[in-house]
């Protein structure tokens, strides 16, 4: 009788320390360059005299960031203003 609490109380115990699988979520969004970008087969690029950023939007499981490669002279800051304007 002992021994099947103590199952029944590590059964318990072991469910409650598991938990769920991630969940995944992926969100589809139409994205159209803009005058200033360039439509590539799978990015889209913003390039001037300064810079050029590269963002992959469709790339595998939806990678929302974007590289920047600077143009200019090494000792040039970049500085990147993030705001909508």
């Amino acid at each position: 009788m002992k021994t099947q609490i103590k199952t029944v109380l590590w059964a318990i115990m072991i469910l409650l320390l598991t938990s769920c699988g991630p969940t995944i979520y992926y969100q589809v969004y139409q994205v159209a360059p803009s005058e200033k970008m360039k439509s590539n087969e799978n990015s889209l690029i913003y390039e001037d005299d300064n810079c050029i950023v590269s963002y992959n939007l469709w790339a595998e499981r939806g990678d929302i960031g974007f590289k920047v490669y600077n143009l200019s002279s090494i000792y040039k800051l970049l500085y990147i203003n993030k705001l909508n304007s």
